[in-house]
């Protein structure tokens, strides 16, 4: 995974790979620097509704972690990364706001 992660970083430096997991489903995207956090939550949720992991029900709301903290929804992915090497790697939990 090093490999292609570095790969990934020469070819497209202004560009960060990323990993979001959902349950035993792994998304994998290539962000630009700029893509704020609730761009990619939006992102997420509509990946996760097209490839058929949830009901896409709009009573269900998706939040994405990084290690055991939320990173604020204006916060740009390269304001985030700006010191890692490896992959930007979220966990994507979902919650039912309603009832």
């Amino acid at each position: 995974m090093d490999q292609s992660v570095s790969r990934i970083r020469a070819r497209f430096p202004n560009k960060v790979p990323c990993l979001v997991k959902y349950n035993e489903h792994t998304m994998k995207f290539i962000l630009p620097t700029d893509l704020t956090y609730a761009e990619l939550s939006m992102h997420v949720r509509k990946q996760i509704a097209e490839k058929g992991y949830s009901d896409g029900s709009k009573s269900r709301a998706y939040f994405l972690m990084r290690d055991s903290s939320m990173p604020q929804g204006t916060m740009t992915v390269g304001e985030d990364t700006k010191d890692l090497t490896g992959a930007l790697e979220l966990h994507c939990r979902e919650e039912n706001v309603f009832g």
